[in-house]
């Protein structure tokens, strides 16, 4: 077998580097290669034991060890207070901006929740959709955390959901500012509702930023409705 120079040149540097190793492996110590080949008996059963079952039975591992980590909760719950003090009381702040009733879409009657490109999808042209905006006024002196409820009559209530406000000395959060929700019919006469405002502690508890929020539901009479929805007849 012949070899051209480029090839024997290659093949000199390859045995010179590994001569050079070899003779590292035995001049240390204690020589590197018994520690290499004690960490090989050490390390190599174990992953053996993890990587292939006999008679379908794990063996016994080598090493066994326990680890406790702590993992900070991402909710953190406070304890905010109940405030009740009628000079604090943020009814008049409340601002509704609009209250608009349309007709809820067909894909969206499907099955509640909006379910784009559902065959068979039959619209009811009676349910409806109530968008909620409001705002908040300067002045307040008091957080708030709602949950929100239309009032169409004695026996109607529409669930619009969850609010709240914050503001201090860095600015203001206002969350919930638009609000939404659904009711299965809703007579043509109807131009008027009330609104109700309930203080949610579980859910202000979970947001740091709340150390007291208002203590008492607060009602909002003969609220001005747009029936978008009769317009769209």
């Amino acid at each position: 077998m012949r070899f051209s120079l480029k090839s024997s040149l290659l093949i000199l540097a390859i045995l010179g580097t590994g001569a050079g190793l070899l003779g590292r492996l035995f001049m240390t110590d204690p020589p590197l290669f018994f520690r290499i080949s004690y960490m090989l008996v050490t390390v190599v059963p174990f992953v053996a034991a993890i990587a292939e079952p006999q008679d379908g039975v794990m063996p016994t591992p080598v090493k066994r060890w326990t680890q406790t980590i702590s993992i900070e909760s991402p909710v953190t719950l406070t304890n905010a207070s109940l405030v009740t003090d009628p000079k604090k009381n943020p009814a008049s702040g409340i601002r509704i901006d609009r209250l608009v009733v349309q007709n809820e879409q067909a894909n969206q009657v499907a099955n509640g929740m909006g379910a784009p490109n559902v065959p068979n999808a039959i619209q009811d042209k009676n349910r409806k959709k109530l968008a909620l905006k409001t705002d908040m006024g300067p002045g307040l002196e008091v957080d708030i955390a709602f949950d929100v409820f239309v009032h169409v009559d004695e026996s109607t209530m529409v669930n619009m959901g969850h609010m709240s406000f914050h503001q201090d000395e860095d600015g203001s959060s206002f969350h919930g500012s638009l609000l939404t929700g659904a009711i299965d019919q809703l007579d043509d006469d109807v131009t008027a509702v009330d609104i109700e405002f309930v203080p949610d502690l579980e859910q202000a508890n979970k947001r740091r930023i709340f150390k007291e929020i208002w203590g008492k539901k607060i009602m909002l009479y003969d609220v001005p409705v747009e029936r978008l929805d009769l317009e769209a007849r």
